[in-house]
């Protein structure tokens, strides 16, 4: 009795084909996630500017420069809000807030085995009051990322009110 050793050619004919038409069927989804991922990052982008817009309307507001022309650090703004140019937009996303590493604070919930990573986010002039006093501000956003029961990851988010 003869054994039959390896593939015919029409099985591997057969395999090629096959294989083709998966990657076929495969490859425009490829696509439209990358697309769908690229055009979320620019939504989120959009999303940042209009935060750092309010951030820095914000603190216009607080130091009294809501009119007219001036600048507010190194950001130049018109009636407090920031004047859209490259440059300025660019130094309008580094703002006042002071972001710290979670595991740096010593507070109740810092416990939590299920964390992973977080950060506390808040006002410079607040961190500076936290550091000398070691007591958290009134105004305060904490996000954390935690591996969920299922072991997927998810990220939380409070914010203390303000």
């Amino acid at each position: 009795m003869k054994r039959k050793q390896g593939f015919s050619l029409f099985e591997m004919v057969i395999v090629i084909a096959v294989v083709g038409l998966l990657s076929a069927a495969a490859i425009p989804s490829y696509f439209n996630v990358r697309d769908g991922a690229k055009e979320a990052i620019i939504l989120n982008t959009g999303q940042a500017v209009i935060s750092a817009n309010a951030s820095v309307l914000g603190e216009a507001i607080l130091e009294g420069k809501d009119e007219g022309r001036t600048q507010i650090g190194e950001v130049k703004v018109w009636n407090g809000n920031i004047v859209m140019r490259a440059n300025n937009l660019e130094r309008a996303l580094k703002t006042n807030l002071q972001v710290v590493n979670y595991k740096l604070f010593n507070q109740i919930g810092n416990e939590d085995t299920a964390i992973l990573h977080g950060v506390y986010v808040m006002h410079s002039e607040d961190y500076q009051s936290y550091k000398s006093s070691g007591t958290l501000p009134s105004c305060f956003v904490r996000a954390v990322q935690r591996k969920h029961e299922e072991g997927k990851l998810v990220i939380d988010t409070n914010t203390k009110m303000c």
